[in-house]
């Protein structure tokens, strides 16, 4: 599709999300490129509770999507776009939320699974 010439904002619904604002040009072909994903897979076979998938945004870290750990290694994974700064925020014990919470920094490698315990 032709667009004009101008700034625009492009947003791709994947996980984290892809968000960047472009400057296209007359006669300017822009391509977007976006990294090839890896596999998150929490290997807990003991029941967490919600936990939180963050991204680097600045200086901080803002939340793109929650999982439910329920202890089955089959449904705990997810493909994510791998070359972001991730970490994972999650219940020091599930059986007593008053503990506070974990994290746990990683970055995905394209078309590899990383297999995390949370411990």
């Amino acid at each position: 599709k032709l667009y004009e010439p101008g700034t625009y904002y492009v947003e791709v619904d994947c996980l984290p999300p892809y968000k960047r604002s472009i400057e296209i040009a007359f006669g300017m072909v822009y391509e977007l490129q976006i990294a090839e994903p890896g596999t998150l897979a929490i290997m807990n076979t003991n029941a967490l509770g919600k936990i939180q998938l963050q991204m680097q945004l600045g200086d901080g870290y803002v939340t793109f999507h929650t999982m439910n750990i329920t202890g089955n290694p089959e449904t705990q994974r997810i493909d994510l776009i791998s070359g972001y700064t991730l970490k994972i925020v999650y219940p020091a014990d599930p059986k007593a939320p008053e503990a506070g919470k974990k994290e746990l920094p990683f970055k995905l490698s394209p078309n590899n699974t990383m297999e995390l315990e949370l411990k």
